[in-house]
């Protein structure tokens, strides 16, 4: 969905009651409805969209996202009490040292042999 014109102030359009009844029309309408949102720290949207929603999924980058960044998110999301459903972690480098027999043992032990 285009979003029109740029707006001087985009976290005060995501809080607005008119972003609320437009997330309230389309849950009656759809399954699933995603909101693609900035960075948490960086600009306040998603923390004001959030509470219309029904979870967030975190999307981290590999390699590049430090633990205190998504610790700071994490408990931004904890403090408002807004609930996380999970995480995504995009950018992953499979050809890495250690990674796939890391995950090869998690999993095998998981699924079985």
């Amino acid at each position: 969905m285009p979003s029109g014109t740029k707006h001087a102030n985009p976290s005060e359009l995501a809080g607005s009651e008119r972003t609320g009844y437009l997330i309230g029309c389309l849950k009656q309408k759809f399954d699933f409805i995603i909101v693609d949102t900035p960075p948490v720290l960086p600009a306040t949207d998603a923390l004001q969209l959030a509470p219309r929603t029904d979870g967030t999924i975190l999307v981290i980058k590999s390699g590049t996202t430090h633990r205190r960044v998504i610790r700071n998110t994490v408990d931004q999301f904890t403090t408002a009490r807004l609930p996380i459903i999970g995480f995504v972690i995009n950018h992953v480098d499979m050809k890495h040292q250690g990674y796939y027999r890391y995950y090869r043992k998690y999993y095998a032990s998981y699924y079985g042999k």
